[in-house]
């Protein structure tokens, strides 16, 4: 189980494609996970189109894990995966954000 810890949050994501491929970057809104049936889809179609994809879910979803009270904010979500792009080498990417 691919994770990265951070001061109040341990971030699961997925990662797939080829590394040398244009990324894309998903991160599901909330109520939506890493393993929900729209990023299954895009995970299975976008690395089989030739793309490396990083589907990251976000605090107080899915497996990401955050102490009690932790804070939960656009900012921090986007510190988030910005760390874990970061973690896995990807330095560039196409963004797909889903409106909760």
């Amino acid at each position: 189980m691919p994770t990265l810890s951070r001061a109040d949050v341990t971030l699961y994501y997925e990662l797939a494609g080829d590394e040398h491929a244009p990324a894309v970057v998903y991160t599901p809104g909330f109520g939506a996970h890493s393993n929900d049936i729209l990023a299954t889809l895009l995970i299975g179609f976008l690395a089989r189109s030739g793309y490396r994809i990083l589907v990251v879910d976000n605090r107080g979803s899915g497996q990401t894990q955050t102490v009690p009270d932790a804070a939960c904010t656009i900012d921090l979500m986007a510190e988030d995966v910005a760390a874990v792009m970061d973690a896995v080498g990807i330095h560039q990417a196409h963004i797909l954000v889903m409106p909760s």
